[in-house]
């Protein structure tokens, strides 16, 4: 048991990509029971896990500088390293601003005393938005996979 602390992790990035990838699965299950079911509860929970996966997806964009300079000359890493990079970042921003709307969004359904919930549009394009990030965020991380994983076909 000793020998496991004898070992260090010396990039936190291969640990961090994890939870983005996570998270945004099940905000967008969740968005989805919102969207049938439109309890403020399950807004509420979306809300929280978006905040999650934008803190995620800060964590494993800010760990990726140190894997990019361990991995130079790899050519495979050099090949996709700045794609994935650039998407990496365009998946953290459309996640901050996803939680911008479902914050919004909660606080349109809260706001308007005509009727309990969100309209069903609104619940719609969440549920679509939410689902297209999780698409980006799965992109990004096929191609890390391809970074460290990848062989020709």
């Amino acid at each position: 048991m000793q020998d496991v602390f004898s070992y260090r992790i010396p990039a936190l990035h291969p640990l961090a990509v994890h939870f983005p990838i996570a998270l945004s699965m099940v905000v967008v299950i969740v968005a989805g029971l919102w969207l049938v079911h439109n309890r403020d509860t399950l807004l509420t929970v979306a809300v929280w896990l978006q905040v999650l996966v934008a803190s995620a997806a800060w964590a494993a964009v800010s760990t990726g500088d140190v894997l990019k300079e361990q991995s130079e000359g790899v050519p495979i890493v050099d090949q996709f390293v700045s794609l994935h990079e650039q998407l990496g970042e365009y998946a953290w921003y459309a996640s901050v601003a996803l939680a911008a709307l479902l914050l919004a969004a909660r606080f349109s359904a809260r706001r308007n005393t005509r009727r309990a919930g969100a309209p069903l549009w609104l619940r719609l394009f969440v549920f679509l938005a939410l689902a297209a990030n999780f698409g980006l965020i799965a992109w990004v991380s096929h191609i890390g996979g391809i970074m460290v994983w990848g062989v020709p076909a």
